[in-house]
C-alpha cells in the first residue's frame, strides 16, 4: 500500500472535496446525518489550513467536530422543526369544516365525495350523487360528513 497516497489526503482540499462530497451525498440519503459530517470536514479543513497539522491531528479534529457537529444539529432540527407531527400528516385535521361534493350517492351510509381532485370515502346520511356535504371530522381514511343547510 502506497503510504504517501494515503496521507495526501490530508491537506485542506482534500477535506474541502470530501466536504462537498458529503453535503451532495445529503441530497441523496434519507435524513439529515451527512450534512453534519461535511460541516465537520469542512472546519477541519480549515484548522489544517490555519495549524499545519499532522493527520493525526487532523483525524482527531475532524472526530471531536463531527459529533459536535451532529449533535449541534440535532437540537437545531429539533427546535425548528418540532417534534410533532409534520402538517402532511395533519392534513386531517385540516378538513372539518369544508365542503365536498357527492360524486357518489350515499346509500346505507356509504358514498364517494371528490375533495381536491381526491376521491374520499364518506359517511353520513344518504343523499344523492352532486349533494353538498359539510365535514364533520375524519374517522381514518373516511370523511363523516352532513348536508350543507
Amino acid at each position: 500500500m502506497n503510504w504517501d497516497a494515503v496521507t495526501g489526503f490530508f491537506t485542506p482540499w482534500g477535506w474541502w472535496v470530501a466536504a462537498l462530497v458529503l453535503a451532495a451525498a445529503e441530497t441523496v440519503a434519507p435524513g439529515a446525518f451527512l450534512l453534519w459530517l461535511g460541516i465537520a470536514a469542512g472546519l477541519t479543513g480549515l484548522v489544517t489550513l490555519l495549524t499545519g497539522a499532522g493527520w493525526e491531528v487532523q483525524l482527531a479534529v475532524f472526530a471531536v467536530l463531527a459529533v459536535l457537529s451532529v449533535l449541534w444539529g440535532r437540537k437545531w432540527a429539533r427546535r425548528h422543526q418540532g417534534s410533532g407531527p409534520s402538517s402532511v400528516s395533519r392534513r386531517a385535521d385540516q378538513l372539518p369544516g369544508r365542503t365536498v361534493v357527492l360524486v357518489e350517492p350515499i346509500v346505507h351510509g356509504r358514498g364517494r365525495a371528490e375533495l381536491d381532485d381526491t376521491v374520499w370515502e364518506v359517511c353520513g346520511p344518504d343523499a344523492p350523487a352532486g349533494t353538498v356535504m359539510r365535514i364533520l371530522r375524519t374517522e381514518g381514511a373516511a370523511l363523516i360528513v352532513e348536508p350543507v343547510a
